[in-house]
């Protein structure tokens, strides 16, 4: 501080203001605000013909009342939980837990298994919250690292994952088992989003502009896409690209958007040379032909016939569910109707597009750029996996592996919470300015 930020009064009053306050990340914003306020007013009374110190004791009482300026800037400045869309989360995990139960009725001698699933529940929490209270600027600041982090949670899997149902796509932490692509995703998103937030510039021309955004699509979008198909794992490729699309398009990024465009075909080229037998099995299993075919069609049969067979209030878990019925975690919806009936699945189906649709809606209120951007693309991502499970109930879409968001309650949970957290905290601040996001991110 210079001036009359020297002054132990101005100090006193600004600790008194700010202690009201319990957004800490904004009190060296309020403190610059008040204090140049204080220099004004300071300035226009020593023009006036006042001493130093008379003119800091003059200004410091036209101000008002500490504690009364620091209880109206709380409420200006406060968090502003979305306690819908939290109410909407517990929902859905509480249906999971659901699926869960039945699991457990369907497989009896797995006699841990409910077990297992508390435990990673538990653990999303304890994810969910460190997230739900991560600073943006931070995030921002770190973005070239954190993309790094979840590129390296992607390539590393093959060789350092533990291998769940064939794929080696999973790491093991002592209870846990959690499921690579959730987190590198959300770690690549974050990243993309910082780094995307910063400015363009056009001193250096449009060639230079068009240079970078070639250097970014290789980067933020055909390198994640090389390391989705070098860990066997392609089907969670539309997930990211969907959440970076979000980011790009809402930081009007047209030359990034007209490149990566044109590296589509590039990426099913290289997949279909590196990678022929997996991107051949990904190609049946996305448009259901081939040897894919048959077992996926069985598979929607039977999935169709559960649900007509439900009835209004189900077949119960008390008994088991039908052996024949699919119980994977693509097949939870069906599962859940066919166990609970047709009323539970109509429930849950509209609390599913509600909780899609407010993640979206409240996530493009966030008035900061890179706030809005980050949180658009997470909503994108639970909306893509949730329209695609409820449209496969139906047999309209195949089977690639994707399950409804926050009710699985297995390996993909701890990164479906952590994307969950940072969403919810991003929602929270929603009115702030982007300066109070963006003055300590440089």
């Amino acid at each position: 501080m210079t001036g009359i930020g020297q002054d132990p009064r101005v100090r006193a009053y600004l600790d008194a203001v700010c202690s009201k306050v319990r957004a800490k990340e904004r009190h060296a914003e309020i403190r610059e605000e008040l204090l140049g306020h204080l220099e004004e007013l300071a300035e226009e009374l020593r023009a006036e013909g006042m001493e130093e110190p008379e003119a800091a004791r003059e200004a410091l009482r036209r101000m008002g009342d500490a504690e009364r300026v620091g209880a109206g800037l709380h409420l200006v400045h406060r968090p502003k939980p979305d306690l819908w869309l939290a109410a909407m989360a517990v929902l859905l995990l509480l249906a999971g837990l659901a699926y869960v139960y039945g699991l457990q009725q369907r497989w009896p001698y797995e006699s841990t298994l409910l077990q297992k699933q508390l435990l990673h529940g538990a653990a999303g929490l304890v994810v969910l919250t460190a997230c739900y209270y991560a600073p943006l600027q931070s995030l921002r600041r770190w973005s070239w690292p954190i993309f790094g982090a979840g590129a390296a949670l992607l390539a590393a899997a093959p060789r350092l994952g533990v291998q769940v149902n064939g794929h080696r796509g999973y790491y093991n932490l002592g209870p846990l088992i959690v499921e690579s692509a959730g987190p590198a995703i959300l770690f690549m998103l974050i990243g993309a989003a910082g780094i995307l937030s910063r400015l363009e510039t056009g001193k250096a021309g449009q060639t230079s502009l068009w240079r970078d955004a070639v250097d970014k699509a290789a980067l933020l979008g055909m390198l994640p896409a090389f390391l989705f198909l070098y860990s066997n794992d392609l089907s969670r490729l539309p997930l990211y690209a969907a959440g970076l699309g979000v980011i790009v398009l809402l930081n009007r990024r047209w030359r990034l958007a007209a490149v990566g465009a044109a590296m589509v075909p590039v990426i099913v080229l290289a997949a279909m040379v590196f990678k022929e037998p997996y991107f051949y099995y990904a190609w049946e299993r996305l448009t259901g032909t081939g040897m894919a075919k048959g077992s996926s069609e069985y598979q929607l049969a039977i999935a169709l016939d559960a649900v007509r067979s439900a009835g209004w209030l189900g077949q119960g878990f008390h008994a088991g569910p039908d052996s024949t019925v699919p119980v994977s975690s693509e097949f939870l919806f069906p599962f859940l109707v066919y166990s609970l009936g047709w009323a539970f699945g109509l429930l849950l189906g509209t609390l599913l597009l509600l909780f899609s649709g407010r993640c979206l809606a409240q996530a493009l209120r966030v008035q900061d750029c890179h706030a809005r951007a980050l949180a658009a693309a997470l909503a994108a991502v639970f909306g893509v996996q949730t329209i695609w499970s409820l449209l496969l109930t139906f047999g309209i879409v195949p089977v690639i592996g994707y399950s409804l968001p926050l009710l699985g309650w297995g390996s993909p949970l701890l990164g479906e919470m952590a994307m969950l957290g940072l969403l919810l905290g991003l929602i929270r601040q929603r009115d702030r300015k982007p300066a109070a996001f963006s003055s300590a991110a440089g």
